[in-house]
């Protein structure tokens, strides 16, 4: 069910790139997605990781050894996020040209930066899901998916309104992955 969301949400966005961009815009959004993809692997594995040793504490009920587990696999997974977003946004425009897009360095580089706060939110938001779904709580993590990808659908066609050239497709999925980060990270009584 979560890759038929994000498929709806990418149809939405390439209706917009290609009205805005043409082409182009939406080669620079697939060939982003698919670099995301890469640049996340390794914090998809900490949060794999932690899945599985997060159902045997939470079923052994040690509630402090699984906060600190949470709270290592969290740092681990920035230190390392930020080390591979420094790493390409060094090598962004090599990067980029190896996909054949040349000519676009201002785009590459706007996508570089935004991309990097991006990534950082993901990181945050997908070791908290993977957590979620060592307590057997997989449907709290398609509900806030599918919250997440209306709230991006609806901050995008507002920006839309008045950002164009397919900027407010950047500036909408920053906006919305933050809004997430912060949500998901906020603490509950």
């Amino acid at each position: 069910i979560k890759d038929s969301l994000f498929c709806t949400m990418a149809m939405f966005v390439n209706g917009i790139l290609l009205k805005e961009l043409g082409e182009i815009g939406v080669l620079l959004y697939s060939t982003s997605i698919k670099l995301q993809d890469l640049l996340i692997t390794p914090v998809k594995a900490y949060g794999r990781g932690l899945m599985s040793v997060t159902g045997q504490l939470f079923g052994s009920k040690n509630i402090s050894e699984l906060k600190n587990m949470y709270h290592y696999v969290l740092k681990i997974g920035l230190i390392t996020i930020v080390i591979i977003s420094v790493f390409f946004v060094v090598f962004r425009d090599l990067i980029y040209s190896s996909f054949s897009i040349l000519g676009m360095e201002l785009a590459v580089e706007h996508i570089a930066l935004c991309g990097t706060a991006i990534l950082i939110g993901m990181t945050i938001s997908m070791i908290t899901s993977k957590m979620l779904d060592g307590f057997g709580k997989s449907y709290y993590n398609l509900i806030f998916t599918g919250l997440l990808i209306v709230l991006q659908v609806v901050i995008i066609s507002i920006i839309d309104e008045f950002i164009l050239h397919g900027t407010s497709v950047l500036f909408g999925i920053l906006l919305a992955e933050t809004i997430s980060t912060i949500e998901s990270t906020a603490p509950t009584s």
